[in-house]
């Protein structure tokens, strides 16, 4: 149990205690929308190439994007 609770602290402090990234849209033809893309498979890399496509769809689309990581 110990165990567990000293790997559940390492992870969550090796986010710095961010758990979302949030995008503001700028002009596009989808300003005003909404995307929320959930990180957290180590295989592909998600919490690397999430935040990426979010800030494509923002700053490219219009979207407000939201990026959240698990804990």
């Amino acid at each position: 149990m110990i165990l567990l609770a000293v790997i559940s602290i390492s992870c969550v402090s090796a986010q710095n205690g961010t758990t979302f990234l949030h995008f503001e849209g700028k002009d596009g033809p989808r300003k005003g929308k909404n995307i929320v893309l959930i990180s957290g498979d180590d295989e592909y890399r998600s919490e690397e190439s999430m935040p990426m496509m979010a800030k494509i769809l923002a700053t490219h689309y219009g979207f407000n994007t939201t990026v959240l990581f698990p804990i």
